[in-house]
């Protein structure tokens, strides 16, 4: 069931990315912002539906869960900042350059939770579990997530490449796609930071509805913050319902629920449900084509088919071994 969870969550994650670029102009101010607000909006609304449908106890008190673990309000805060530091980068850099970055919070996350196995002295389940043949797969599908980018930074918009260049966006100073750079590789060790967390208490915790909707409420106080912050900086109140903010809305939704498929994943494998949701770059690429009309070159159509089926046989590897 896991598997279900993660390439649902992969799908979802990639169509988040695709709407959220089509949300991202870069003429409009604070968008990173404004694209934080629907995604606090949403995780709000599933978090309401988890007890709705009964997933979670109506008597279920946010305080204690909060009280018991406290390191819980650690997940939503590192993934509320990584998501602030990744729609900033798309205003430095091209989307295509960032995309592959970030995909390797699959990577950090990895090496991360073999490193956490090995200190809580679970190191049998590791040897387990983590095969050479998985790891050849692992940087092969890797590779083909970051060829499939750096196709696309070579054809990508060469007037958006030209508005950056002019450096009109919040750095004038020339070192733009530097920066960008940077802070796409610290929103993928917030990331990171954020499934660590996650992996981490989902082990200790025996319900996780219970901490997906306190991980959706925390991130959505987190965001009523930000709102007001937005507010005072913009001088007036920012309106997430206009037409015009429909794809942030939709970027947001399915980056929400994503989030919420990636959590059950990782609550049932915690050791490869990122490497199979890294693999959003690909899809990423592919939906680009059939929701945005862009181009895909056939050396890229080769790298999201070939990171496609090193995922998918990893997947199936990891059922039968």
């Amino acid at each position: 069931m896991w598997l279900i969870y993660a390439f649902s969550s992969t799908s979802l994650y990639a169509l988040g990315e695709v709407f959220q670029k089509k949300g991202s102009h870069f003429k409009e101010e604070h968008t990173e912002l404004k694209l934080l607000v629907w995604f606090g909006i949403f995780s709000f609304i599933f978090s309401l539906l988890l007890k709705a449908f009964g997933l979670v106890d109506m008597s279920f008190n946010i305080f204690t869960m909060i009280s018991d673990n406290p390191g819980v309000i650690l997940s939503p805060l590192f993934y509320a900042l990584s998501l602030i530091l990744c729609f900033l980068s798309f205003k430095l850099v091209p989307v295509s350059v960032i995309a592959p970055i970030t995909c390797m919070e699959g990577a950090f996350t990895f090496f991360g939770v073999v490193m956490m196995y090995i200190f809580l002295g679970k190191t049998d389940e590791i040897l387990q579990s983590v095969t050479l043949l998985k790891l050849i797969l692992i940087i092969l599908s890797f590779t083909g997530i970051y060829l499939c980018g750096l196709i696309q930074n070579k054809i990508e918009n060469k007037e958006e490449n030209k508005i950056l260049a002019n450096g009109k966006f919040l750095i004038k100073s020339g070192y733009f796609a530097i920066i960008g750079i940077v802070l796409a590789l610290l929103s993928a060790v917030l990331d990171s930071a954020s499934s660590l967390t996650d992996i981490y208490f989902l082990g200790d915790i025996a319900d996780s509805y219970e901490y997906i909707y306190t991980h959706g409420i925390i991130v959505f106080v987190f965001v009523v913050i930000v709102y007001f912050v937005l507010w005072a900086i913009e001088s007036k109140p920012y309106n997430p319902f206009k037409r015009t903010e429909i794809p942030k809305m939709l970027g947001s939704g399915c980056d929400s629920l994503a989030m919420i498929l990636y959590m059950l994943a990782v609550s049932k494998n915690p050791i490869f449900t990122n490497i199979i949701v890294s693999g959003f770059c690909a899809f990423t690429v592919l939906f680009s084509r059939i929701i945005l009309k862009e181009k895909l070159e056939k050396r890229q159509e080769v790298c999201v088919l070939f990171t496609i089926v090193c995922i998918l046989v990893f997947a199936v590897l990891d059922e039968v071994l």
